[in-house]
């Protein structure tokens, strides 16, 4: 919880503290994911040269599972991530998934068809 309110706060340093004493893997399929969401949004937010390594690690777990709502709780900054440097991540069927899931994605998409069909 520490990892994520330093992350929310803009402090990567101080997530990667928090981090540090956390379990490498979670106890359950779903703690996994979420630590690896948050050492991939800490290397997101610290420009780390192992960010990608680390955001396809946690994309595979999530893909693999169906755990798409917890990346989009867990690490919203991800996809805005993976949408600047998309070149790195060809995946695309992910990204799509990831986008129109997003609030502020789908409200934009209710509005653009609600507009489309009004006469």
């Amino acid at each position: 919880m520490s990892a994520i309110i330093a992350l929310a706060s803009g402090n990567p340093e101080e997530a990667a503290q928090a981090l540090s004493n956390a379990p490498v893997v979670g106890a359950t399929i779903r703690s996994d994911l979420e630590l690896r969401l948050l050492h991939a949004s800490v290397a997101i937010s610290q420009s780390s040269p192992q960010t990608p390594a680390l955001v396809r690690q946690a994309l595979a777990v999530a893909d693999r599972h169906g755990y798409v709502q917890t990346v989009l709780d867990t690490a919203p900054q991800l996809v805005d991530h993976m949408i600047s440097d998309s070149q790195l991540y060809p995946r695309s069927k992910q990204l799509r998934e990831l986008i129109t899931r997003r609030p502020q994605d789908a409200q934009a998409h209710r509005t653009l068809s609600t507009a489309q069909q009004a006469p």
